[in-house]
């Protein structure tokens, strides 16, 4: 058995990009660290509320100190190589030297969103984790909800792994884990292939996509965003604006077109039986996650998960009720 390696001392680590250096966050930052956290939007999918004072950041800041004194965690402040100023985190935690494995985080301020900066600093901590510290794998676990994270992960190369239904609660709202994975031999990815390997897109679908109408949207949006992310499917966008003609909400693989949009109106009935939406799923552990994720949604069982084996002899699917009265199913063979 090979030993577990002997990682360097992590209180001297800053690393620089073009744009940015990522350097410890300490207590002279605080306020600008609390400004960070403060966000609401920020912190929207975040495993805590938004925080309320500077205690709170200062006790975080102290926290960041003694996990990299222990090699516990690398907590680094994202800071714009010019002018110095705190525009997000990237951490490096559950740091495991057995098994050479650790779990990623990253914030990013709201005015810097769609700018490339969270790329660019998540790449050069994984250069670092599978450099430096001879990482083989790194997790990280999202918000299915989260579109922009999921499309981040995957233009890395990592690739969804899992799907865990209420893992989290965070004050009343309970939400679930998309689990993504890098493995350190596909570090860094391909340059022309941002998306999974095993997803690929045809130049021309025969079927562009789907759309459903339902009632309520609020409903049923978190609901889609449950089912659909162990499938493999986020939102890619939505218009959800009181003020639009029409709220609605699109799905389909990160980074790329939408397979179903879900369009609110009050006059929305779902199809008479006999109708059904199927997607295919890409494992059967991925149609139980679906199965259980609607369950947990206010969805209604219609068939639990199961071979079929009068549809083929591989043939494993589940079937629900969304909470409006579609019919829907997924299916791995």
């Amino acid at each position: 058995m090979n030993p577990a390696p002997v990682w360097p001392e992590f209180g001297s680590v800053e690393l620089r990009t073009a744009r940015l250096h990522l350097r410890a966050v300490v207590m002279a930052d605080a306020s600008a660290f609390l400004r960070l956290h403060q966000d609401p939007e920020v912190m929207r999918y975040w495993a805590t509320g938004p925080w309320a004072d500077l205690e709170e950041a200062e006790r975080r800041i102290e926290q960041g100190a003694q996990s990299t004194q222990t090699r516990s965690a690398l907590r680094l402040g994202v800071f714009r190589a010019e002018g110095d100023e705190l525009i997000g985190t990237c951490t490096l935690w559950r740091l495991d030297p057995a098994c050479r494995r650790a779990e990623l985080g990253y914030l990013l301020a709201r005015p810097f969103w769609g700018q490339g900066y969270a790329q660019e600093a998540v790449s050069r901590l994984l250069d670092w984790g599978f450099g430096q510290l001879g990482l083989n794998r790194v997790e990280a676990d999202i918000d299915p909800r989260n579109a922009p994270s999921a499309r981040l992960l995957r233009a890395l190369g990592f690739r969804q792994e899992g799907f865990l239904p209420e893992r989290w609660i965070v004050g009343d709202e309970v939400t679930d884990t998309a689990l993504f994975g890098l493995l350190a031999r596909h570090w860094p990815p391909a340059a022309t292939d941002p998306a999974p390997a095993q997803t690929p897109v045809p130049a021309q679908r025969p079927l562009h996509h789907v759309s459903i109408g339902v009632r309520d949207l609020d409903r049923a949006a978190p609901f889609y965003d449950a089912i659909l992310a162990p499938l493999g499917l986020v939102r890619v966008w939505d218009e959800l604006s009181a003020a639009s003609p029409q709220r609605a909400v699109g799905y389909g693989r990160a980074g790329q077109g939408d397979l179903l949009a879900l369009k609110e109106s009050a006059s929305a009935h779902a199809p008479g039986v006999g109708a059904h939406w199927a997607w295919g799923a890409p494992s059967a552990a991925a149609v139980r996650a679906f199965h259980a994720a609607a369950l947990a949604h206010g969805g209604a069982d219609n068939g639990p998960p199961g071979l079929r084996p009068h549809y083929g002899e591989h043939y494993y699917a589940a079937f629900v009720v969304d909470p409006e009265g579609h019919r829907l199913e997924a299916v791995f063979k």
